[in-house]
This record gives C-alpha cells, structure tokens and sequence, in this order.
C-alpha cells in the first residue's frame, strides 16, 4: 500500500542505559543505523522524516517498501502499538501537531500523526534524544524529550514551529502520541554493513558537533564589527544598526587604535590600554594619523559617524 507524504516528521534516538533487558538485537541493529545516518546525513531517497525513517530501517536490514507516510507507519501492520508507555531502542515514535492535516489553516493537536521517530537512546531519567530530519535546518538533527517531565523546558525541546499552539504545547512530550514496536517478520532485507557501533557513531558525533560549534563561533567571530575593523575589511550597515551609542563610540575609535593612535583623553586611554591587542605608537598622532588610515577605514569611520548623526550620539 502506498501512502501520502507527510508535510514534515521526526526520528527519535534513544540509547540502551534504562533497562538493558529493553534493547532487543533488532532495536540495537535499528539504533546502529540510526547514529550512522545521523553522523554521516547520507542524501536521503525521499527526503522527509517518514523515508528518513524507512531508509534506516532499509539499512538495518527491513525488506524494502513501497513510500510509507508517517500515518501509514502507524496504521500498517508493522508491529504493535503503545500509547501509555515509554518506547525503547528501535521503536518507531509518532507526534502530532507538528503540519497541518485537516481543513482548519491553523495546526493544532486534533493535526495527527504528523512526525515519526526511531528510539535510540533513553537516559536514566526518561530523557530521550531525538533524532529527526528537521524541516527547518533540512537535514537530520537533533531534539530532546522526557515523558516523565512533560512540562520541564530543559527536557523537553521545541518540536513544533507553529505560532498557532502555545510555546508550552509545542514541546515533543506534549506532542507525543504513541510508538510501534516493529515485527521482526519485516526482517528480511540485505542488511547494508554499518562500520561502527552505535558507542562508536554517539562519540563521532559528539566530535563533529564539537567542531560544528567551533566553526560557528570562529565565523560569530569573524563577523564581529570590531574583528572586521581590525582585520582592516569594510563594515556593513547591518553590523552596526544595532549598536548602542557607547558601543558605535567604542568601533569608531578601534578604527584608530588598530593604528596604536595616542590617545590624549583619559577615557580613550582606559578603555584601548584594556585591549591586548592595542600598542600604542607616538608617532600616530591627530597630525599624522590620516596618513596611516586606509581606504576601509575611512569607509568604516564615516559609516559609524553617519549612524550616530542618526542616533543623535553625536552633533553634526
């Protein structure tokens, strides 16, 4: 049977410290392939949460189907369904509220059965992380749930981007709808070797994240006004609408310390005699100092200048 796409879906990853009786040999097998698509975001067949979903169970050994829909996860005959209990490794977890499905434009909780999920890691205090193939960020990553503590923000993260449910409601335990345990009678399929195993996959991805944040904060970094400055490239509009007086008062005169002008106020002195960076030079002088300017900074000066006329952070 063939059923309809889903707008937009999840996968659930939860890791065998609950109860270890809980992870079954398929579960392990499923949660393998599961970490191995999260570390490696393969392109996907059918690039949304439901084929995420199939693509890992494909991998993991399942016999190959025909598209299935997150309804269709929950509907088929793929193994039995719980709706008061807490999933283990390599169940399938299904969430509502998460796209609009019926005829009122507006999402809500009656919008069922919207996202689908794979358990692969469920923590000693319910805490599951989730992955899932965000339609937002357009790739698989990752969000946190705790059925236990449904209403602790810490635990339970944003799974639902809709303006039309309250912040509260839009959280995966407040979403949760049920799981499937699967019927290893799918098996059947060749199972696709996966490298490593899931401890192995967690660290690696634990590492990339690590280096994903580190390629953030050098980029945060590099777009910094004052970065720029010194870096002697050419400020933008944007990097300075936002900034307080003081702050544009501060950027303007970086323009003349990244030189090591001589300050002659005591407040100038204070603040850049504070900086690492700064080495002040007596030979950049308010006489001499147009010589050592570039073209960038001049650009750079009249723009923070032209804001603080605006501001009225200075006079004309």
């Amino acid at each position: 049977m063939k059923w309809a796409l889903p707008m937009i879906c999840a996968l659930l990853l939860t890791t065998p410290s609950i109860v270890a009786a809980q992870t079954t040999a398929i579960g392990q097998r499923i949660a393998d392939s599961a970490w191995w698509h999260l570390v490696n975001q393969p392109e996907l067949d059918r690039d949304d949460c439901s084929g995420a979903v199939q693509q890992i169970l494909e991998r993991a050994g399942f016999a190959r189907m025909q598209a299935i829909s997150t309804e269709g996860f929950w509907l088929g005959s793929f193994g039995e369904q719980h709706q008061n209990a807490e999933p283990a490794v390599g169940d399938l977890v299904f969430f509502d509220g998460t796209a609009n499905k019926d005829t009122d434009p507006r999402v809500t909780l009656s919008d069922k059965l919207t996202h689908i999920g794979i358990v692969l890691d469920l923590q000693l205090d319910g805490t599951a992380t989730i992955l899932h193939r965000s339609s937002t960020r357009g790739a698989l990553s990752t969000v946190q749930m705790n059925l236990n503590r449904p209403n602790d923000a810490t635990q339970n993260d944003v799974l639902s981007r809709s303006a039309d449910l309250a912040l509260a409601d839009r959280r995966a335990s407040k979403l949760f709808h049920g799981f499937v345990t699967l019927d290893p009678v799918w098996m059947g399929g060749p199972i696709r070797p996966v490298p490593n195993t899931a401890s192995v996959l967690r660290n690696n991805y634990g590492e990339a994240r690590q280096k994903q944040a580190a390629i953030a904060a050098a980029a945060q970094a590099r777009n910094d006004p004052h970065r720029i400055i010194l870096d002697g490239r050419r400020l933008q509009s944007s990097h300075v609408q936002d900034l307080s007086c003081s702050a544009m008062w501060g950027l303007r005169n970086t323009v003349y310390a990244r030189h090591g002008y001589a300050f002659r106020t005591h407040a100038a002195q204070i603040y850049f005699d504070a900086r690492a960076w700064y080495e002040r030079n007596e030979d950049v002088t308010p006489d001499t100092v147009d010589l050592w300017l570039t073209d960038n900074d001049i650009e750079n000066i009249e723009l923070v200048v032209g804001v603080e006329i605006d501001r009225a952070c200075r006079n004309r």
